[in-house]
């Protein structure tokens, strides 16, 4: 991974979406492992399979789909708690668990944050 050019893009992006314009943005940037798909056909059997704290989890089924961030894991401590949540952030009941749900776990490892501040332009002074 070219972290500059990440940088650069993601800066790029984060300076338009800005509004109003920032003086100094605080860029934080996670890289996202590939998706674990996990095997089960409950709520329980796929809270098992979850480390608190660490994993991510993205749910689909159907048209329905969500995901918690591994970073949301002190909302919700207990692994049956953050499915739960998950389940309801995709609008599904936990009794949808057996019919066709895919459930993938992720971890994300953070790139060093970056302050990024306008660039300096000299001042011009003006005629009298």
């Amino acid at each position: 991974v070219h972290v500059d050019a990440l940088h650069a893009s993601v800066e790029a992006a984060a300076r338009l979406a800005a509004c109003p314009p920032a003086d100094e943005l605080r860029l934080e940037v996670h890289l996202v492992s590939p998706l674990h798909f996990v095997s089960g056909t409950t709520q329980a059997e796929f809270a098992a399979r979850l480390t608190p704290g660490r994993d991510g989890v993205h749910v689909q089924c159907g048209l329905c789909n969500a995901t918690i961030t591994p970073d949301k894991w002190g909302q919700w401590p207990a692994a049956d708690d953050f499915f739960a949540a998950l389940l309801q952030n995709a609008r599904l009941h936990p009794e949808q668990c057996s019919q066709g749900m895919r459930v993938a776990i992720y971890q994300m490892t953070p790139l060093p944050a970056v302050t990024l501040r306008p660039p300096i332009t000299p001042r011009v002074n003006k005629p009298k």
